[in-house]
């Protein structure tokens, strides 16, 4: 039977978000070559490099929230035309109100990267000293005060996450499910570590 993976709501706006940047560069490129400017002549307008613009086309960069309006006004469109990354798209939004909305998408996007250096930092952290003093105890081998790590870690993740994450219900229950049993199996090894 074949199962269909759900990856974690972050993952799927990482993804979403790393995706829009490559359109967004896209679009940049064409409008520029449309309007026939070169890179350097887009730079000039806007006051940045032509370095920056070409990182932005290739979709390795993005431009400052301050640019987007210079870059709109100098691509000859209105700021939720470049934002939305399609020309003669309309919006109701005032070019200040569609900056704002990329502000807080982009400062989504920081907060996510930011939670995912946190999480990384207290596995690695978690692990490295579990490990480290079931190796101690002499009763564990290499492999196995790793594995207990690891476990460590994975336990340390779930709560990390099940608190990060207070209005996504469903994904409380999976972290909480996995920090309660991550946990378990530790405790149940330290017990019987101590029973021996």
């Amino acid at each position: 039977m074949h199962r269909l993976k759900i990856l974690p709501c972050r993952t799927i706006i990482m993804l979403e978000v790393m995706l829009w940047i490559v359109v967004f560069g896209e679009f940049v490129a064409r409008i520029r070559k449309k309007r026939g400017m070169t890179q350097a002549d887009l730079a000039e307008k806007i006051h940045v490099t032509d370095k920056a613009v070409s990182r932005w086309e290739r979709g390795v960069g993005f431009p400052d929230i301050n640019s987007l309006e210079p870059l709109a006004e100098a691509l000859e469109i209105g700021v939720y035309e470049l934002i939305k990354s399609k020309e003669g798209e309309r919006s109701s939004y005032e070019s200040s109100e569609a900056v704002e909305l990329m502000r807080s998408a982009l400062e989504m996007d920081k907060a996510y990267r930011r939670q995912e250096r946190t999480l990384s930092l207290l596995i690695v952290f978690t692990a490295v000293l579990t490990a480290a003093l079931f190796r101690l105890t002499g009763r564990v081998n290499l492999g196995g005060a790793v594995f207990m790590g690891l476990l460590a870690g994975g336990a340390e993740a779930g709560l990390y996450l099940y608190g990060e994450n207070r209005e996504d219900k469903t994904g409380k229950r999976i972290y909480g499910a996995a920090s309660l049993l991550f946990g378990a199996i530790v405790l149940a090894y330290i017990c019987r570590l101590l029973l021996t």
